[in-house]
C-alpha cells in the first residue's frame, strides 16, 4: 500500500509561542512480504512551517531523551519519519509476539520486541516490551547520535464494563535510564476521539525532576481526517 497525503505536525504549550506548526507532504508505503513481515516507511517532505519561533533552549540535568525537540524540529524539515522492519505472529494461542527494528519515529531508532498474552473474550491482556535504542540526528536522515538505552516494561491492560474506560499499567525502564511506573486511564468514543489522565513517578528524585516533582497529564485523540486526506502528528 502507498498514499501521498498532506500531514500536519504541532507543536503546543511551549514557551515562546503557545501553537507552533508544520505543513508537509506525507510519502508513505507498506510492504507485506508475507503475513506477518513487512517493511513500513515514510517520507515528510516540508512545505511550510514556523518552527523558528522556539528559541528557549533546554535546561535539562537529565538525559535529554525528548527536551532536544528544538533541534528536530528546526533542523529536521524534510525527514525520513520512519523505516522499520516488523514480524508478527502468534507463537501460542492466545499469545502474540512482534519484532521490529529501524528507524521508529522522528526521534529514535534501534531494535524493539513485545509478546502480549490476550485470552479471547477477556477484559484482560498482559505481556512485556523490550527496546534498544538510539538517538537519531537531528535532521532525521541516517545518522545517529552517540546516546542510547535500554528500555522496557511489564504490561497490563484492563477493559472496564463500563463507559468505555481501559486502564493500563506499565512497570520497567524509561528512555533517561529511571525506572518506575505509568498508569494511565481513558475512555474511547464512538465517534473516535479518545481521552483520559496519566502519571508517571519514577526514582528521580524531585529536586532534579524539577517542577511538578513527577510526570502527569491529559490527553486527547481527536480524529482530523478529511475523506482520508489529512494525516496529523501531536
Amino acid at each position: 500500500r502507498y498514499s501521498i497525503r498532506p500531514g500536519l505536525h504541532q507543536h503546543i504549550g511551549g514557551g515562546d509561542q503557545f501553537y507552533l506548526h508544520q505543513i508537509f507532504a506525507n510519502i508513505s508505503t507498506k510492504i507485506a512480504f508475507f503475513e506477518g513481515f513487512n517493511v513500513d516507511a515514510a517520507i515528510g517532505v516540508d512545505l511550510y512551517n514556523n518552527f523558528d519561533r522556539i528559541t528557549t533552549p533546554s535546561d535539562s540535568v537529565l538525559p535529554r531523551v525528548r527536551s532536544d525537540i528544538k533541534h528536530y524540529l528546526q533542523r529536521g524539515h524534510s525527514t525520513l519519519r520512519k523505516l522499520r522492519v516488523n514480524y508478527m505472529f502468534s507463537p501460542a494461542p492466545d499469545l502474540y509476539a512482534r519484532l521490529s527494528a529501524g528507524y521508529f519515529e522522528m526521534m529514535y531508532g534501534g531494535f524493539s520486541s513485545e509478546i502480549l498474552h490476550r485470552p479471547f473474550g477477556a477484559r484482560y491482556a498482559y505481556g512485556v516490551d523490550l527496546s534498544y535504542v538510539r538517538k537519531r540526528e537531528f535532521k532525521q536522515l541516517w545518522g545517529f547520535q552517540d546516546y542510547s538505552v535500554l528500555t522496557g516494561h511489564l504490561n497490563a491492560y484492563y477493559s472496564l464494563p463500563m463507559y468505555g474506560l481501559q486502564t493500563s499499567t506499565h512497570v520497567g525502564q524509561y528512555l533517561a535510564g529511571d525506572r518506575g511506573v505509568t498508569q494511565i486511564l481513558a475512555r474511547r468514543f464512538r465517534s473516535g476521539v479518545v481521552s483520559g489522565v496519566w502519571a508517571t513517578a519514577t526514582n528521580i528524585p524531585p529536586k532534579i525532576f524539577g517542577e511538578g516533582s513527577f510526570d502527569k497529564g491529559m490527553m486527547f485523540k481527536i480524529p482530523l481526517n478529511v475523506n482520508g486526506l489529512l494525516s496529523s502528528g501531536s
